[in-house]
């Protein structure tokens, strides 16, 4: 239900914002790297390590208020999905996406400050392949042994934003993100000695961190 309220004050301020005489925009690219936690029920705790490069949106208003959107796609680098019991480091697919808004605070001679409250949703996926052996009937046969995990994150959060102007139309930015999960899904699929299976479990709780460091063109 609180999912549902935050997603209703964004579109209701973001409505507002929109509806303001005087609008600046600016768009920008960024690195990130990311630290998840999470805690998957039934399956333990997931950590992970996610850089990326990501694009950004930032629009304000006259008053002060501001959005901002990201996309950002990468790597993630776990040592807790695997096949089996194995405890090698995976490295998989991660894209993410985060919308936000609040208020930017103003210092002529510094730049720009703003705070957002965000909601995010993030998407990881690894892949896994290992030849196995088993005894039958007359010999031994080779098989192979094939596994995808997916899991993916819902989340809100805070955002801090700071713009370090360069030129008026250049500026220099940097970000520092904290989400806390409360929904989502880790989907295991795979098939193994040409028998398939399949198993779900809930996301409930952690946290991820992200640092981020970038450039903005104002418009």
């Amino acid at each position: 239900m609180k999912k549902i309220f935050l997603a209703i004050f964004l579109a209701g301020m973001g409505f507002f914002a929109f509806g303001q005489s005087s609008w600046k925009h600016s768009a920008g690219a960024a690195v990130n790297a990311s630290l998840y936690s999470l805690h998957v029920r039934g399956d333990g705790e997931k950590n992970a390590f996610v850089p990326q490069l990501s694009a950004r949106y930032y629009g304000e208003a006259q008053n002060g208020f501001c959005v901002s959107g990201t996309f950002g796609f990468g790597l993630s680098v776990s040592r807790n999905f695997k096949l089996d019991n194995e405890n090698n480091v995976c490295a998989g697919l991660a894209f993410g996406t985060t919308i936000g808004a609040g208020y930017a605070f103003h210092n002529s001679s510094r730049g720009t400050f703003a705070l957002l409250g965000t909601l995010s949703f993030d998407w990881m996926t690894y892949k896994f392949k290992k030849t196995i052996s088993a005894k039958v009937s007359g010999g031994t046969v080779s098989s192979e042994w094939t596994q995808e995990d997916s899991l993916f994150a819902f989340g809100i959060g805070l955002e801090a934003i700071g713009f370090f102007p360069l030129t008026n139309r250049l500026s220099l930015y940097g970000t520092l993100g904290l989400k806390f999960f409360d929904a989502g899904k880790l989907r295991i699929n795979g098939k193994k000695l040409d028998r398939s299976y399949n198993d779900s479990f809930e996301i409930r709780g952690n946290v991820a961190l992200t640092p981020s460091f970038g450039v903005m063109w104002n418009f």
